[in-house]
């Protein structure tokens, strides 16, 4: 039998798990090291996520998003950090974009990496849903204008609003408890 070859009459190719299909002719037992696979010379348990290659002895690049790749090739299956060319990941996010495969927004902290669509901006941003952009914001309004949830952003406002019909209403009390004590005072001198 040929190396690449096992069996009876050498009818049975080596499996693609071993390095350059190369195989015993009786055992089938990889013989020059596993291709994308760990345990020499069965090679039966792929590489982990991060790892790929002969006997997974190589490291995905770290251009691959969570730097995971395919276990025999070394291309990053789930998309480029930071770069836009999935698998190769080869060039470099552009015009301030950023990201998986360069898709979120410069003034984007986090997006939807299949549309696009920013879910919380930078700190000095406010998330514009109807354009779906980050806006910038005045630096009096930043503390609580940067936040993503609209119940947060209405926060201050609404306790500011609270507050002045509170004051309202204490005034109210005040005004209507000195005009009883008015007309007490009143009805007491007309009786004596």
């Amino acid at each position: 039998c040929l190396n690449t070859t096992y069996g009876i009459n050498c009818f049975k190719k080596c499996p693609v798990n071993c390095l350059n299909m190369t195989c015993h002719h009786i055992t089938h037992s990889c013989l020059q090291g596993c291709n994308g696979y760990r345990d020499f010379p069965n090679c039966t348990q792929k590489c982990p996520n991060t790892m790929y290659g002969p006997n997974c002895l190589q490291k995905c690049n770290q251009k691959c998003y969570l730097e995971e790749c395919h276990y025999q090739t070394g291309e990053c299956t789930l998309g480029c950090n930071s770069y836009s060319d999935p698998p190769e990941c080869g060039t470099m996010c552009v015009n301030g974009s950023h990201g998986l495969n360069c898709i979120c927004h410069e003034f984007c902290e986090k997006c939807n990496t299949s549309s696009s669509k920013c879910f919380r901006c930078k700190i000095g941003f406010l998330r514009d849903s109807t354009h779906n952009q980050c806006l910038e914001v005045k630096a009096e309004w930043h503390s609580y204008a940067s936040s993503d949830s609209p119940d947060q952003r209405l926060f201050v406002p609404l306790v500011i609003f609270l507050f002045a019909v509170l004051e309202t209403l204490i005034a109210l009390l005040l005004l209507i408890q000195r005009r009883r004590r008015g007309l007490n005072k009143d009805s007491e001198q007309s009786e004596t």
